[in-house]
């Protein structure tokens, strides 16, 4: 039986990104050779096209690479600024958190002041 060569055709995800368009739009890292775009608008266009349903995906107080890179000019989490967690950056930039975010701060607070009544 002959064997089917997997790599002829990118996969493509859900949100019609191919895999490599998918990580440089999360991760902002592809292997060595991959290219997701062709050019910086094509990213953005994609970025724009796929954000709603690539946020609703990301983790809590995580937020895909092309969010910081596209809307906020900031990426946290390297040496040029100081390793600040996304989680601080959020909070200090005053961003959107999403509601289960909301809901992890306010429990880590009443657990907090419990901590300090006792």
């Amino acid at each position: 039986m002959p064997r089917r060569n997997r790599l002829r055709r990118a996969p493509t995800s859900p949100s019609g990104l191919t895999s490599g368009q998918y990580w440089e739009l999360t991760v902002g890292m592809l292997p060595a050779g991959e290219r997701g775009f062709k050019d910086q608008s094509d990213r953005a266009r994609a970025w724009w096209a796929t954000r709603e349903r690539l946020l609703a995906e990301s983790r809590p107080f995580h937020r895909p690479i092309a969010f910081w890179e596209l809307e906020q000019g900031y990426v946290p989490d390297c040496e040029k600024n100081g390793y600040e967690s996304e989680r601080a950056a959020l909070i200090r930039l005053g961003l959107e958190l999403t509601p289960q975010e909301q809901s992890i701060l306010t429990l880590e607070k009443n657990i907090n002041e419990r901590k300090r009544e006792n």
